[in-house]
């Protein structure tokens, strides 16, 4: 392969699978002479001041404004840039923290939070969470949005319905291809397989920035999860919340800090005229150690502020706990109103847990689900796909063989390690005769040899999972909750399958009304418009080499 389509400062021994987001920014830049950086926000519980722990009288001496302005890199230049390929936690992260989602809810808007399922399932092993009789992931997800609504949120979805529709459209573009590919001599309309599949916003990153646009025409052009679901809320879902668009504040959690980079590509920013606000399909990320961290300091406050057992003299202190706690996040006096303080207050066990020494999240209640956006069994059970990364591979080969070849599939497919527990691949034989290969690539080590094959037309495989995190991939990202000593990926990945309720995508009632309603049939003008994109090189500048790596 031809080395100019590659950097010229990455080598393949850069390409380490190096996913924990606390290297340094390489990019050169200063303050002003009076200006110093901002503090990391590593440890959210840094920001109170111990010495007031228990004082409720020192809370206005505890509100202090910032002294210095701080630097700052908007998400927009850490896109543009070619320093690194995953995200540095030690720079400043322009409007897509903490403090711009609690903000959000003080000015009133609709704030709506949509939950993945691996963030789940990494909140729920971190708790030590094991419900006897539910699914982890709806008994993780009704805790959240018992304390989502608390803070004054108005809806909490889960992202696993619109990876249904991601699945469903990418098994539609998959059939398209391989079709128009095996129906033609001509060399260049075979270019378009394999289909590599575009949820990972790290491998895209680093495809427009390091491959060249050789490719980029093999990547499939379905949206993530993340941005279809942010779609589906901005352009559909807002009416029947008798919403504006505008008006709609979009959080999502995520496994991985490269979400954040990902929400604020251009292509994901529309306008409703020529004249109107832009509106982006996803406001902010948080990362699921982001709302650990919020957890944590929301609990720990609690305790500080509440005293036990309650007395009407305690009345008071206890109805401004959200009010003050925000105030001391945010280190800006003024005013702010959280809906429902006492709801909030009424879900946690009346005097024990106040007393507790460490976060008790199974001691939230459990609201409802809201079933809007949220794929529910008879017994309020969350839906669900096997698969570590969203299902990709999976759920297309079996649909592959059984439109492509009348074979339907039954029980587990039978994928096989190739160079290590990062590469597997299946194959599909009829009469013999191999005729779908399909291959998981997960880490940058082994993308490399990939990359190589399918740039000489040595590449063997129709469809390639690809993710830049290496074992188990999005539920190993560089977001999740730190792992326990001892406690490895693998034990993190068996309980999410062991909790994962298996459903044909296609047999979403969820999705089926939205093709109904709104896009008419997958691949239609309507589904590609809201639910596909389209990715370009990015041009690289001098002053983002990789020198520090």
């Amino acid at each position: 392969m031809s080395s100019e389509k590659f950097s010229a400062t990455l080598s393949i021994g850069d390409l380490n699978d190096y996913i924990a987001p606390s290297q340094g920014c390489v990019v050169s830049f200063k303050a002003n002479s009076n200006s110093n950086p901002k503090p990391s926000t590593s440890s959210c519980s840094s920001r109170l001041d111990k010495s007031y722990a228990g004082n409720s009288a020192k809370l206005g001496s505890a509100i202090k404004p910032l002294e210095t302005e701080p630097v700052k890199i908007s998400l927009n230049d850490c896109l543009a840039c070619s320093g690194c390929i995953t995200s540095s936690k030690t720079v400043m992260l322009e409007k897509k923290s903490l403090d711009e989602f609690l903000s959000n809810i003080n000015k009133g808007k609709a704030v709506i939070v949509s939950v993945s399922p691996q963030s789940r399932a990494s909140l729920g092993v971190a708790f030590g969470l094991s419900p006897l009789q539910a699914s982890l992931f709806s008994y993780v997800f009704k805790k959240l949005t018992t304390l989502f609504k608390a803070l004054g949120v108005k809806a909490v979805f889960d992202t696993s319905c619109s990876r249904d529709l991601t699945l469903i459209e990418s098994c539609y573009e998959f059939i398209t291809r391989y079709r128009q590919c095996h129906s033609t001599t001509d060399k260049k309309s075979k270019l378009g397989l394999p289909l590599i599949s575009s949820a990972c916003p790290a491998w895209i990153n680093y495809a427009e920035k390091n491959l060249g646009s050789y490719i980029l025409p093999n990547i499939s052009s379905v949206k993530s999860p993340q941005q279809i679901i942010g779609a589906i809320i901005k352009n559909h879902i807002c009416q029947m919340l008798y919403q504006r668009p505008e008006d709609i504040y979009h959080v999502t959690v995520m496994p991985c800090y490269d979400k954040k980079l990902e929400a604020v590509r251009d292509a994901f920013v529309f306008q409703l005229d020529a004249q109107g606000e832009k509106i982006v399909e996803v406001d902010s990320v948080l990362t699921t150690v982001e709302l650990l961290d919020l957890i944590k300091v929301i609990f720990d406050f609690f305790k500080c502020m509440v005293p036990s057992p309650l007395s009407p003299s305690s009345i008071t202190l206890s109805k401004t706990f959200l009010q003050a706690f925000v105030l001391l996040w945010l280190f800006s006096p003024g005013k702010w109103v959280v809906a429902d303080v006492w709801t909030f207050i009424d879900m946690l066990p009346e005097f024990d847990f106040l007393q507790s020494k460490s976060v008790d999240f199974a001691s939230l209640e459990e609201l409802p689900l809201d079933n809007l956006l949220t794929n529910l069994d008879d017994g309020n059970l969350l839906y669900g796909v096997r698969g570590s990364s969203g299902g990709y591979a999976e759920t297309i080969f079996r649909y592959a063989a059984k439109n492509l070849f009348g074979k339907e599939i039954v029980g587990p497919l039978n994928f096989k390690t190739i160079r290590n527990p990062n590469f597997q691949e299946v194959t599909l034989e009829v009469e013999g005769e191999t005729v779908l290969k399909f291959a998981l690539c997960y880490g940058l080590q082994n993308l490399i040899q990939v990359v190589k094959k399918i740039d000489s037309g040595e590449c063997e495989y129709q469809f390639l999972e690809i993710m830049a995190c290496p074992s188990a991939g999005c539920l190993n990202g560089g977001g999740q909750i730190k792992r326990k000593p001892g406690e490895s990926v693998q034990s993190l990945e068996l309980k999410y399958m062991e909790n994962v309720i298996e459903a044909d995508p296609f047999e979403n009632p969820i999705i089926k009304g939205l093709y109904t309603e709104w896009l008419d049939q997958p691949g239609s003008e309507k589904a590609t418009k809201y639910m596909h994109t389209e990715y370009h090189p990015r041009v690289k500048s001098r002053t983002s080499q990789l020198q520090d790596w």
